[in-house]
């Protein structure tokens, strides 16, 4: 009996898991997050490409 309830346990934590993990993945969208590219010259007279994710939410997975 021990070991039935042992392996109930260890399912039921990798479902939970899996499906935490499907959701937080499906509700990721981004919708108030953009991608900024600054251009500049350093010192060295180079032209310098720096892309930047921006977002507004305080939170993201």
């Amino acid at each position: 009996m021990k070991n039935r309830s042992s392996y109930l346990i260890i399912i039921l934590v990798f479902l939970i898991g899996f499906f935490g993990t499907t959701f937080i993945m499906k509700n990721n969208d981004h919708i108030e997050c953009e991608t900024v590219v600054r251009k500049y010259k350093n010192n060295d007279g180079d032209i310098v490409t720096k892309t930047e994710h921006v977002c507004k939410e305080k939170y993201s997975f």
